[in-house]
């Protein structure tokens, strides 16, 4: 599957009326996460540099723990209400600061 149907799994989406804008959100998810610190060499994306399609994003180089921040990256601005938004941009986030605090960021690389 590619990463854009595993995305539309997640969020029980069966239809491809929403394609378009969920790709985008898939790339701005890996876009934000390297902007926030996350090793672009990890999401394995090389340093994205805008503008990036779902087609430029490497799927078999993205670790599976990314996965999960964009999911709900994704859930947050595709489909939810404004009122529902704050709290899932907090799971995001507290996501996104797991794979900053983890072994799978650059930051705790060691030789040997």
């Amino acid at each position: 599957m590619s990463l854009l149907n595993d995305v539309k799994a997640a969020l029980r989406i069966g239809h491809t009326a929403l394609d378009d804008l969920i790709g985008r959100n898939i790339v701005g998810a890996i876009a934000d996460m390297e902007n926030k610190g996350v090793s672009a060499s990890w999401l394995g994306t090389d340093a994205i540099a805008a503008p990036i399609t779902i087609d430029d994003v490497d799927e078999d180089k993205l670790p599976s723990a990314a996965f999960g921040p964009i999911v709900s990256y994704v859930l947050v601005n595709t489909l939810l209400d404004f009122d529902e938004r704050d709290d899932f941009m907090r799971i995001y986030e507290s996501q996104v600061c797991t794979l900053l605090n983890g072994p799978m960021n650059s930051v705790y690389e060691t030789e040997g």
